[in-house]
């Protein structure tokens, strides 16, 4: 039981929509920096755009809530 504890105390703030917003935007953030250096790879940003439009958005659906 305190095995199964553990890991779900691991897991639940990585599920609060605040983190997952801090995490984006961290990897944004590291994405934006990459691209001064090397300028051909635009599709990354685009991703990362999405991925930060989805992390801004309130709905929290996700396919990790369907496991």
């Amino acid at each position: 039981m305190r095995k199964s504890y553990f890991s779900v105390s691991i897991y639940l703030p990585f599920e609060k929509p605040l983190i997952r917003r801090l995490l984006y935007s961290r990897i944004l953030q590291y994405t934006l920096a990459f691209q001064r250096v090397k300028i051909n790879s635009i599709n990354v940003v685009v991703i990362f755009t999405l991925l930060a439009i989805y992390s801004m958005s309130d709905t929290d659906i996700s396919l990790d809530d369907r496991i």
